[in-house]
């Protein structure tokens, strides 16, 4: 499940925390977008409790335009397509 951090338009921060915990029970994946938040606010990717965390390094960091990060801890098993 693919979540926002924080919309960009109003600056508010999602409660992705609870939600990452709901789909934790039921076995989903979850990738939080920080494209928005990171660099603005202290964020925990431990406490978060996702998946993925994907950002993007131009917007806060100045980066070159195209960089981003990923951070996963979770490994996927690749299914072999006959």
């Amino acid at each position: 499940m693919h979540l926002t951090h924080m919309i960009h338009w109003t600056g508010r921060v999602l409660p992705v925390a609870r939600l990452i915990a709901l789909a934790r029970q039921h076995g989903i994946v979850t990738i939080v977008d920080a494209a928005q938040s990171f660099a603005q606010s202290p964020v925990s990717v431990r406490l978060l409790g996702c998946d993925f965390f994907v950002t993007s390094l131009h917007k806060w960091l100045g980066a070159p335009v195209g960089n981003g990060m990923l951070v996963g801890d979770l490994v996927i098993p690749m299914q072999d397509s006959g």
